[in-house]
């Protein structure tokens, strides 16, 4: 299976991103996860490119700055079901 596999840079921990992953995937059926990584990135692995899309022009309203997205396609072995958040 390709997927996309992300990781956001910026303030993007404690400002609820994940969380706005969560819905944004809900609403556009996305499949995969989201999680915080300890040097403050977040990493995101998805089926849609159009949840990493619309998560890098997150702005101001949101509390969320992104000043990098890292993105590549790759295969994945792990199947998708739902979206999660995992810590």
């Amino acid at each position: 299976m390709r997927v996309w596999h992300a990781f956001f840079e910026g303030r993007v921990q404690g400002v609820g991103f994940r969380f706005t992953a969560e819905q944004l995937a809900f609403m556009l059926s996305a499949h995969g996860w989201v999680k915080n990584l300890s040097d403050g990135r977040v990493e995101l692995v998805t089926d849609k490119k159009e949840l990493i899309d619309a998560l890098a022009k997150m702005k101001k309203p949101y509390g969320i700055f992104v000043k990098a997205v890292d993105v590549r396609e790759e295969e994945n072995d792990e199947p998708l079901e739902g979206f999660e958040i995992r810590f």
